[in-house]
């Protein structure tokens, strides 16, 4: 079997289990700029917000207090 087709069975499979499918997409996203993203010209704030925020918000956390909560009353589970 090809890589490509491994790449198919292994997005069905998780489209078929628990991992929501937007993870999956931030994961491979990640794997094809990992190369860009260790350079000097990619920082912290740009990780952040294009895979460890949408990777939380996807998990059900509320990153950017949309609720607008008071820091004191921020559900901690």
């Amino acid at each position: 079997m090809g890589l490509f087709w491994e790449i198919v069975k292994w997005r069905k499979d998780c489209l078929m289990s628990s991992v929501p499918f937007r993870v999956v997409e931030l994961i491979e996203t990640f794997d094809r700029k990992a190369k860009a993203l260790h350079s000097q010209q990619y920082n912290e704030t740009q990780l952040r917000r294009e895979f460890i925020d949408p990777f939380f918000e996807e998990l059900g956390w509320d990153v950017t207090n949309k609720s607008a909560n008071a820091h004191s009353g921020w559900p901690i589970k």
